[in-house]
């Protein structure tokens, strides 16, 4: 593993998601979306920002970190076939239309990046081609790692960042941050 392309990606990683969360401030200041843990109306749930989730702060700056890494080395050594560019662009796009319509539909919980029903924010907007695009990576990367391609210290770190990203998830489900709408009844 090249340490020099590590610090690159964490770089590059560091900077995508701290526009998101820039992003989110000016949505705030901008009044654009509420003061974050304001009660949604109707419910005993918070609205939530993006340093609420975890899947968002710890899981993007220590999980997928690693997984960008394993396709970045898999891109600098030209390891990415024609076919493995048709499949990223592929699930890139179907993840980005997946998760835009899941948060858009009614019954979604607003949150920063999706503060009312049917509407996204610009911050919402900014995480869409990060969100994809991190999926499609971890497509290849899997790929690459049943194939062979992805072996050593290299393989290790990036199922690491795999492993640290679930954690994040299951504590956000756990927390009842990707919970629907709960209206009283």
């Amino acid at each position: 593993m090249n340490w020099s392309v590590f610090l690159i990606v964490v770089l590059l990683n560091s900077l995508l998601c701290s526009l998101q969360y820039l992003v989110e401030r000016i949505d705030k200041t901008k009044g654009r979306i509420v003061p974050r843990h304001s009660i949604i109306p109707g419910t005993d749930q918070k609205f939530l920002y993006w340093e609420d989730f975890y899947t968002q702060t710890y899981g993007d700056f220590f999980g997928l970190v690693w997984i960008m890494n394993g396709f970045a080395h898999l891109l600098i050594k030209g390891q990415i076939t024609s076919l493995e560019w048709f499949i990223f662009i592929f699930f890139t796009l179907v993840s980005i239309f997946i998760f835009l319509y899941s948060n858009l539909k009614s019954g979604h919980k607003p949150d920063w990046g999706y503060p009312s029903q049917g509407r996204i924010s610009w911050g919402g907007i900014t995480h869409l081609p990060y969100f994809g695009s991190l999926f499609a990576m971890s497509i290849l990367c899997l790929i690459n790692i049943f194939s062979g391609e992805i072996r050593g210290v290299l393989l290790w770190t990036t199922l690491s960042g795999g492993f640290i990203y679930i954690i994040t998830i299951i504590v956000d489900i756990k927390l009842g941050h990707f919970d629907s709408i709960k209206n009283y009844k």
